[in-house]
C-alpha cells in the first residue's frame, strides 16, 4: 500500500512540471513543421531575406567574413567593416552552418535564452530581497530557497512567451538577451566577494557576443547609468561596482563590435545616415506616435502584446495602485517593480514620440556628435520585454494569493489555473497571430495551403525567393566572372569611393529589376544596387545619377530615396516599387527608365530583370537569354549593358 502511496506521489510530482512538457513539445512540432519544409519554408522579406540572410551567405561565398581590409561585392564594393561583426553568435552560426539552418538554429536559441535568461532574472528579484543590516547591494534569501513547482510554472511560461514573440528575426538573441544582462547587473550589484563579482563583470564583458550595439547596447549602457545614479543617490554610497559592471560591457561592445566603432571613429567618410531626413511632426501627430508605441511597443516587427498582455496589465495597474491609495501605501506605489515596468515603458514611448520633434533631436545630436543619423529612439525595444516582465508580475501574484484563500486549498487552485490559462492564452496568441516575422505560422499556412488546393500560396518561400539553381544555370551560360580583391585603382566604381583601401577588379557588375538585389548577392553576382542601412553618401549619390529619370516622374520615390535611401534600388517611373517576392508577378511598366551612362560609369555589365524590356534597344541594353528553372518562380531576362 505504501509502494502504491510511493508511486501516486511520484506521479504526481512529474505531472506538477507539466509546462516543460508542452514546452518541448512545441520544439518537437516545429523542428518537424521545419525538416518538412525545408527550403519550402516561409521566411519573411522585409528586413531579413532582402538584407543580413544575403549578406551573411555573401561574405561566405567571398571568403571575407573574417578578412580585414577588404571590400563585399555589393554596392559596388563597399567596406567589409560596414557589415555586422563575425563576433557574435549569430554571425558565428551562418559561418559554421547553412543559412536557412542558421537561421531556424537561431530562432530556437533565441526562445532558449529568452526563457532561461527571464528564469534566472525573476530568481534573483523574487528569491533574493535586500537586507538593511548587511553592506549596500548585499542581499539575502527569502523565506523561499528555490520556486515550488506552481511558481516555476509562472516563471517558465512567461520567460516563453516572451522568447517566441515576432521580433526582428536578425537580433532575436539580442532581444532573448535583454534579461541575462540585467541579472548579471544585479548578481555584480549583490556579488558577497570580489571573486564572484568578477564572474559577472566577465560575463558583461562578453555580454555584446549575445547582444547588438547598435539597438541595443547604447541604450542598456545608458539604463546602467541611470542606475548607478539612482542607486548612488538611495544608498548614499558610490556603487563602484555598478561602474566596473557599466565599464566593462562598454569594452566588450567595442571589441565584439570592433568594426562598427573603427568606422564610427576612425573615418571620416560621410554616411548616409549622417544625412537621412527624419520627421518632424506636429505636436497632435507625436502624441500619436507615443500613444501607439505605447501600445505596440516595437517597430520592426507587430505589437502582438497589445491583443491580451496590454489591457490585462492596464487594468491590474489601476487595481494595485487604487489599492495603495485606498490603504494609504504611497511607498507601495513607488516600490512596486509592476509600476517600474510601466514608467520605463511610458518613458520609452515618449523618447520614440518626440524623436520626430526636429529642435529635440537636432538638441541630442548637438550633445552627442556621433549620434547624428542614429535612431535613439530604438529604446521602444526594450518594451516587449518590459511589457511580458509585468505581465508575469501580474500572474505570479494571481497565482500567489492563493496561498492567503481558505484552508481548503480550492481559492488556490483557482488562482493557479487562472494564471496558467492566462499564460498560455498569451502563448497561443503569439503562435496563432499570422503576423510579420511569424515564420512559423506562414510555413504551417503555406503547407496546409498547398495540401488543400493543389497549389503554392502566393508568396514566395525560401527556397524560392533565391532560386539557386536558376541562378547558377545563368552564371553557367554566361561564364560569369566574380572577380577579385584588388586596389581601387583598378575598377570603377573607385571614382566614387576613393577612401575605400581595396574593392573588386574583373568582375561582372550587376543590378536588379524588379527583384531584390539581395536575390543576386546570396548567389554570388556583384551588385551595384543593394541594401544597407550605412554605407557611403557618396556612392548613394553616383548610384542616384542612374535612377534620375525614374525619380523624376515619381516626386515619392525621389523624396523616400533621398531622405532615406538605405534600399539603393533601380525604381520604375510608373509605380512607387516594382519589387514583389510573389509567384505571380504583375508587371508594372516594360519601360526601363535609367541613365544608362551613369550606370555604364560604375562599371555595370549585366540587369537581371524580371520584366521584358520593351525600351532596351533605347537604353542600349541587348537581351542575351531569357532564364527559367522549374525548380523557380523567376522568369529572368538577363541584358548586357553596353
Amino acid at each position: 500500500m505504501s509502494k502504491d502511496k510511493g508511486k501516486i506521489q511520484h506521479n504526481r510530482s512529474i505531472l506538477s512540471y507539466w509546462y516543460f512538457c508542452l514546452i518541448g513539445l512545441f520544439f518537437v512540432a516545429a523542428a518537424a513543421v521545419y525538416i518538412i519544409a525545408g527550403e519550402d519554408a516561409h521566411i519573411a522579406v522585409q528586413d531579413d531575406l532582402d538584407l543580413f540572410q544575403a549578406q551573411y551567405q555573401m561574405l561566405k561565398n567571398t571568403g571575407t567574413f573574417f578578412s580585414q581590409g577588404s571590400a563585399a561585392p555589393f554596392l559596388g564594393g563597399v567596406s567589409r567593416d560596414v557589415l555586422p561583426s563575425e563576433l557574435s553568435l549569430t554571425g558565428l552560426l551562418y559561418f559554421f552552418l547553412p543559412s536557412l539552418a542558421a537561421y531556424i538554429v537561431n530562432y530556437f536559441l533565441k526562445i532558449v535564452i529568452a526563457t532561461v535568461s527571464f528564469s534566472m532574472l525573476a530568481r534573483e528579484v523574487l528569491l533574493f530581497r535586500p537586507d538593511e543590516k548587511l553592506p549596500a547591494g548585499r542581499s539575502v534569501r527569502t523565506n523561499a530557497t528555490r520556486f515550488t513547482a506552481g511558481e516555476l510554472g509562472i516563471v517558465v511560461l512567461s520567460g516563453f512567451a516572451y522568447g517566441i514573440l515576432n521580433m526582428f528575426p536578425a537580433f532575436g538573441i539580442a532581444f532573448a538577451s535583454i534579461p541575462l544582462f540585467i541579472y548579471l547587473m544585479i548578481r555584480l550589484y549583490r556579488a558577497p566577494d570580489t571573486k564572484r563579482a568578477l564572474r559577472y563583470i566577465a560575463g558583461l564583458f562578453v555580454f555584446p557576443f549575445v547582444s547588438y550595439f547598435s539597438y541595443f547596447g547604447l541604450f542598456l549602457l545608458a539604463y546602467s547609468v541611470c542606475a548607478l545614479i539612482w542607486i548612488w543617490i538611495r544608498d548614499r554610497r558610490f556603487p563602484v561596482r555598478i561602474l566596473t559592471g557599466i565599464i566593462a560591457n562598454a569594452i566588450g561592445c567595442v571589441v565584439f563590435e570592433y568594426r562598427l566603432f573603427s568606422q564610427m571613429l576612425f573615418t571620416d567618410t560621410v554616411s548616409i545616415r549622417s544625412t537621412f531626413v527624419a520627421g518632424d511632426y506636429s505636436a497632435q501627430e507625436i502624441i500619436a506616435e507615443i500613444l501607439d508605441a505605447w501600445k505596440n511597443g516595437i517597430f520592426h516587427a507587430d505589437g502582438i502584446q497589445a491583443k491580451l498582455v496590454v489591457p490585462l496589465c492596464c487594468v491590474f495597474f489601476v487595481v494595485i495602485n487604487v489599492r495603495y491609495i485606498v490603504k494609504k501605501q504611497w511607498r507601495g506605489i513607488f516600490h512596486d517593480l509592476f509600476n517600474l515596468c510601466f514608467l520605463i515603458i511610458s518613458f520609452d514611448a515618449v523618447i520614440y514620440g518626440i524623436y520626430n520633434f526636429g529642435p529635440f533631436r537636432s538638441l541630442i545630436e548637438a550633445i552627442v556628435p556621433p549620434l547624428r543619423g542614429w535612431q535613439f529612439n530604438r529604446t521602444i525595444f526594450f518594451n516587449p520585454f518590459l511589457w511580458y516582465a509585468a505581465f508575469f508580475l501580474m500572474c505570479y501574484r494571481i497565482y500567489k494569493a492563493g496561498e492567503l484563500g481558505a484552508e481548503s486549498g480550492f481559492p488556490r487552485v483557482i488562482s493557479g489555473a487562472v494564471a496558467n490559462l492566462l499564460l498560455l492564452a498569451a502563448i497561443a496568441i503569439v503562435i496563432r497571430t499570422g503576423s510579420k516575422y511569424n515564420d512559423l505560422y506562414s510555413t504551417i499556412r503555406a503547407i496546409y495551403y498547398e495540401q488543400a488546393n493543389g497549389q503554392k500560396v502566393d508568396d514566395l518561400s525560401y527556397g524560392d525567393f533565391y532560386s539557386t539553381e536558376l541562378f547558377e544555370k545563368i552564371k553557367s551560360d554566361i561564364d560569369y566572372q566574380a572577380g577579385d580583391l584588388s586596389t581601387t585603382e583598378d575598377v570603377p566604381s573607385a571614382k566614387v569611393e576613393a577612401e575605400e583601401q581595396v574593392s573588386y577588379s574583373g568582375t561582372d557588375w550587376a543590378v536588379a529589376y524588379g527583384l531584390h538585389p539581395a536575390v543576386l548577392e546570396y548567389n554570388g553576382i556583384a551588385t551595384l544596387d543593394g541594401y544597407l542601412g550605412f554605407y557611403p553618401q557618396s556612392y548613394k549619390d553616383a548610384f542616384r545619377k542612374v535612377i534620375a529619370p525614374a525619380l523624376d516622374e515619381r516626386p515619392a520615390t525621389a523624396q523616400y530615396y533621398d531622405d532615406w535611401g538605405a534600399r539603393c534600388y533601380l525604381y520604375s517611373g510608373d509605380e512607387d516599387t516594382i519589387v514583389q517576392a510573389q509567384r505571380n508577378y504583375n508587371t508594372v511598366s516594360q519601360n526601363i527608365m535609367i541613365d544608362e551612362g551613369a550606370l555604364r560609369d560604375l562599371g555595370c555589365k549585366y540587369i537581371f530583370s524580371r520584366i521584358e524590356l520593351a525600351n532596351a534597344d533605347e537604353q542600349n541594353l541587348t537581351l542575351q537569354g531569357i532564364y527559367t528553372d522549374k525548380s523557380s518562380p523567376y522568369t529572368i531576362y538577363l541584358y548586357v549593358v553596353h
